[in-house]
């Protein structure tokens, strides 16, 4: 008589291992608020400022220019903010004001508009926009 085939044993996974299984997934990271935005509206326009978090209350001075963020504070200080609700204001505004080396980059690329038009003072980049 033959012997009967060995029966593979397979182990259901158990709580424990399924808890450390979900518990490894982290969800996403929430985008980082590094920007202060603020939105001037008007019956005519809508100028939107965005700053640099790290540049808000200081002040930028080179060739006869000054750029005080801290007299100036509250025309730029308002909400803080992700690229993403930086890039949906852009989208809406008439002028734009922008302050802040990662400003003004995400406010190139995200308008399509070039580095030539750009100030630096005091080291810090500073771009006016006006759609007419």
């Amino acid at each position: 008589m033959a012997k009967p085939a060995a029966a593979k044993v397979v182990k259901a996974p158990s709580a424990k291992s399924g808890k450390a299984a979900s518990q490894s997934a982290k969800p996403p990271k929430p985008a980082a608020k590094s920007y202060y935005l603020k939105t001037h509206t008007s019956r005519f326009s809508t100028i939107v400022a965005v700053c640099d978090k790290d540049c808000l209350g200081k002040k930028f001075e080179s060739g006869g220019l000054i750029l005080d963020l801290n007299v100036h504070r509250r025309f730029y200080e308002g909400e803080l903010v992700s690229e993403e609700r930086v890039n949906e204001a852009l989208c809406s505004a008439s002028c734009v004001n922008i302050v802040g080396d990662k400003s003004v980059g995400l406010a190139c690329s995200s308008m399509g508009v070039s580095k030539a038009g750009v100030k630096k003072i005091g080291g810090v980049s500073h771009l006016q926009i006006y759609r007419v």
